[in-house]
């Protein structure tokens, strides 16, 4: 589906500003009075939001990071090995725009593969998810068997 926004919101540029006001606060008094609300990338309307109680902010940035799915260590994922990482061992997959970085993983380009995840980074730029291709299913089940028996494995 093609949604053109343009057509389905009436989108209003503030180009106004008062000398001495912050741009986020002209901004901020344009929806007020106009019932609006603010879509931004800035983080810098954080802090006069406060001011503006009645006024609807929605960062595009927090969507998207709250949106973002969240890698635990050690859960078992599925990704598609799309192409060789940094180093040439390395197989890079996404899942939803997460950049899965699998040791190991070179050799199974253009395959799907289980992997288990060893860390997760979050960057300004995205999250990074370190991973190593999983046991074999045989070594998975014992291990799960004896997690559920009290053993813990670190």
């Amino acid at each position: 589906m093609n949604y053109d926004i343009k057509k389905m919101t009436a989108l209003e540029f503030v180009e106004k500003s008062i000398d001495g006001v912050p741009e986020e606060v002209c901004v901020l008094r344009t929806a007020e009075r106009r019932k609006a609300k603010v879509v931004t990338v800035s983080d810098e309307f954080k802090h006069y939001a406060n001011s503006f109680s009645d006024v609807r902010i929605i960062n595009i940035k927090e969507l998207y990071y709250s949106l973002t799915p969240i890698f635990i260590p050690n859960r078992i994922i599925t990704v598609r090995i799309l192409k060789r990482g940094m180093n040439h061992n390395e197989g890079i997959g996404y899942i939803e725009g997460v950049k899965i970085v699998v040791m190991d993983g070179a050799k199974y380009i253009n395959q799907t593969v289980n992997v288990r995840v060893c860390s997760m980074l979050q960057l300004e730029s995205g999250n990074l998810v370190f991973a190593t291709l999983n046991e074999s299913p045989k070594e998975f089940e014992e291990e799960k068997k004896g997690m559920d028996n009290g053993d813990q494995r670190t």
